[in-house]
């Protein structure tokens, strides 16, 4: 007993140790983000630069500024076309039921849901048809970020994005993660992933039908594009982020994923040897666009398969440009640290300069 207590009380101290290391580096990264490093010497004037304003309106404009950020994130994500080819059809037949069902009371519902959220300043902790899943992202207050919510009639999980021209270029004000995963991501959010949810699912599936093995193992959720009939729209102009042309592109005030409710036998666990070899398989299977994390990963009941809940494209999300390769936790973890502080405890002026020189995507403007 003596000595499991000791052992606990040295991973406690090594885990406080590595906690404080880890803020250490965030804090001064993110110093050296925003200061010069010399009180004399003055910023670098070709900074990346990002401004938004609402599509009925350009009086007010917001702005943010930062040598990470990068237009393949920012402007190259959000497919409007693909996304309204795949908006919930009006009659659709549940996962586990054989008759079709009208969808119209459940996207009423999720209008009036929206118009409750906006009216509100206060956390909410349920809405009049759906309880709230998570909450941990979403800035209440400012009405920004993702709330996961579940109908309670129908068998459908909602993941609700909101996203105002003020709060796109506010990164820091829906959490620590968030925050995290925009400069691991070079301008990236849950916002903006969000968008390649359908596109990455889409991607998993094929790789699913074309290989026997993961088809006998895997299942994933079905997925479709909603926006409230009343949305607005902000534009998003970047600047100084490419030696080849400035970038534009049109967001959605509000939009959702409806997706199928999966009937849970259980759910993967970080202290299951079996569940994290199969988590690293699924890895190697579907490469970096699926996150290993542990709690994207459950069995459904009666078919016993593997669902992927998540289908949010991993790379993206971390910001990978190439592949990597990782068979367990601590490698995954010290391959994404390693990232991290090279990316941004290591990059020199002439390596941006090299960056943007590469940044050649197209303007990407998009229309109603």
């Amino acid at each position: 007993m003596l000595a499991k207590r000791t052992l606990l009380n040295k991973n406690s101290c090594v885990c406080k140790k590595t906690v404080m290391y880890c803020f250490l580096i965030f804090t001064i990264n993110i110093t050296s983000t925003y200061a010069s490093r010399n009180i004399h010497r003055p910023d670098y004037i070709a900074k990346p630069k990002i401004e938004t304003h609402w599509m009925c309106s350009s009086q007010e404009n917001y702005s943010f500024s930062l040598m990470h950020l990068e237009p393949r994130v920012l402007f190259n994500t959000y497919d409007r076309p693909f996304l309204l080819a795949h908006r919930i059809p009006e009659r659709i037949i549940p996962r586990y039921e054989t008759s079709t069902c009208s969808t119209a009371p459940l996207l009423n519902d999720l209008e009036e849901a929206v118009k409750e959220i906006l009216r509100t300043q206060k956390k909410l902790f349920s809405l009049q048809n759906f309880t709230i899943l998570k909450k941990t992202d979403f800035n209440f207050k400012n009405h920004a970020g993702i709330l996961v919510l579940k109908h309670r009639a129908y068998p459908f999980v909602v993941k609700l994005f909101i996203e105002t021209p003020q709060t796109f270029v506010e990164p820091f004000s829906k959490g620590i993660e968030p925050r995290l995963f925009f400069y691991m991501g070079h301008g990236t959010s849950r916002y903006l992933c969000g968008f390649s949810r359908l596109k990455n699912l889409h991607g998993i599936n094929d790789i699913i039908d074309h290989n026997p093995q993961a088809k006998e193992i895997y299942t994933t959720p079905r997925k479709w594009y909603w926006e409230p009939k009343e949305n607005t729209f902000f534009i998003a102009r970047g600047t100084n982020m490419s030696d080849i042309c400035d970038y534009e592109a049109m967001f959605p005030h509000v939009y959702a994923l409806i997706c199928d409710a999966i009937r849970i036998e259980r759910s993967f666990s970080l202290s299951n040897k079996q569940d994290r070899a199969h988590a690293w398989q699924a890895s190697h299977i579907f490469g970096n666009r699926l996150d290993p994390n542990i709690p994207n990963f459950v069995i459904e009941k009666n078919t016993h398969k593997i669902a992927l809940i998540d289908t949010e494209d991993h790379a993206l999300m971390i910001g990978l440009r190439d592949p990597i390769e990782f068979s367990s936790c601590p490698q995954w973890i010290y391959t994404l640290t390693k990232q991290f502080v090279t990316e941004f405890g290591m990059q020199t002026k002439k390596k941006f300069l090299q960056r943007k020189a590469m940044n050649a995507l197209p303007n990407n403007v998009q229309h109603l």
